[in-house]
């Protein structure tokens, strides 16, 4: 069975005064001026409107597009297809790469010349411990058994409790490459490769990491628009959000290299 899928309409953020340009765009995509203008402001890109019909997408795209927005159109299915993470537990910085070490040893070569895109983000994650209990509790068959003696039977219980915490993570994108990417998260690294810039606070710790690799990879865009989460929304809602968020900046990213290389 086919799956229907379903067509976005994203643009980049888009601050105007202009009222009458406002009306204009909230026209094309039939919502209310208000709802298009809280959708067109902030930092990262924002979908707009979503249609059954490609054709439709494509065209509503062009009319945004002859307003001066910069738009995309992308799939459902592209914008939630699964991407291949690459996790990085520690790293060593070489002339010329940097070799990404995950926490089953297996290792990642990125060259400086094949990066593109460095999103910096923190995400409200959640984990599992899970741990037994050992406790006695009377046993009235035990007791009526040893004539009137109090017995007690030995009772051991699995209890889990879970925990958040907000982290701060790196996503380093190549080029052409959407679907795979390396990613370094705060609480997951072993900073021993800091020597005598290791401190004992892990967030200092990221943000040297951090430094080091827009270091080394310079030409690289950096953008941390999405730093700022809220984090009263649950840890999966952020996530999926995340995922959507990253993608998309990647996406327009992609765009505005090629309109910049087409336009020389």
């Amino acid at each position: 069975m086919d799956v229907k899928d379903i067509f976005h309409v994203a643009v980049y953020p888009f601050h105007s005064e202009n009222s009458s340009l406002i009306k204009d765009i909230a026209e094309v995509v039939n919502k209310h001026v208000y709802d298009t203008r809280l959708l067109l402001i902030g930092t990262i890109p924002r979908i707009i409107a979503h249609y059954e019909d490609k054709q439709v997408a494509y065209s509503v795209a062009n009319s945004l597009s002859k307003l001066g927005l910069t738009v995309l159109v992308c799939s459902d299915l592209e914008l939630r297809r699964p991407a291949d993470s690459f996790i990085v537990h520690t790293l060593v910085l070489k002339d010329g790469y940097v070799l990404f070490i995950d926490i089953n040893g297996n290792e990642k070569k990125v060259k400086p010349e094949n990066v593109t895109l460095l999103i910096k983000f923190n995400l409200l994650r959640s984990s599992t411990k899970e741990d037994t209990e050992t406790s006695f509790k009377f046993s009235l068959t035990r007791t009526v058994i040893m004539g009137g003696f109090p017995m007690f039977r030995k009772v051991t219980e699995k209890k889990s409790e879970t925990s958040t915490s907000m982290e701060n993570s790196l996503r380093i994108y190549e080029k052409g490459i959407c679907d795979s990417f390396v990613e370094l998260r705060q609480h997951h690294i072993d900073y021993s490769f800091l020597e005598n810039k290791l401190t004992p606070s892990s967030f200092t710790n990221f943000n040297t990491v951090t430094m080091k690799l827009r270091e080394k990879f310079g030409k690289a865009a950096f953008n941390e628009n999405l730093y700022k989460t809220p984090s009263s929304e649950s840890s999966n809602r952020l996530r999926d959000d995340h995922e959507i968020n990253c993608k998309l900046i990647y996406l327009f990213h992609n765009l505005m290299n090629d309109h910049a290389e087409n336009s020389l």
